[in-house]
């Protein structure tokens, strides 16, 4: 699944959860990630490989929260809007800008974004599209 890019993105890769699995539930706990209420998460995002939570700018990310936890730069990535990638992160691929995925699903993530490279607006809004991210975003 694609992750939507929003003004700035903290992004784990979460393999390193698989060796960590109770830092999984403090990053959970300390974004109310399950929480649908806050503003951090109702732009959380996570699907098989990655985890996100977004902020204004790169700098509102709490990085010494996220060090504590045992995360380095090697394990996740900020991600803006503008500006791109803070630095290196080889797990991480994106689009336009505007949606990113684990490399792992590099190839079938090419061929969706290609589809809606070709879609309008309207044809957007036609297949409903847009009215599900505006329902993710609002947490519904």
């Amino acid at each position: 699944m694609a992750l939507f890019i929003h003004l700035s993105n903290l992004i784990v890769n979460k393999m390193f959860f698989e060796n960590n699995p109770e830092s999984l539930n403090r990053f959970k706990t300390f974004v109310n990630f399950n929480q649908r209420n806050t503003s951090e998460s109702r732009t959380a995002q996570e699907d098989d490989y990655l985890i996100s939570v977004a902020a204004m700018n790169a700098d509102d990310h709490n990085l010494d929260f996220f060090e504590s936890i045992g995360l380095t730069e090697k394990d996740y990535v900020i991600v803006t809007r503008y500006g791109g990638f803070e630095w290196e992160a080889d797990w991480l691929d994106w689009h336009a800008q505007t949606y990113c995925w684990h490399i792992g699903e590099a190839e079938k993530m090419r061929i969706e974004m290609e589809k809606f490279d070709l879609l309008s607006v309207q044809n957007l809004v036609d297949i409903g599209y847009l009215n599900y991210l505006d329902s993710i975003n609002k947490g519904i």
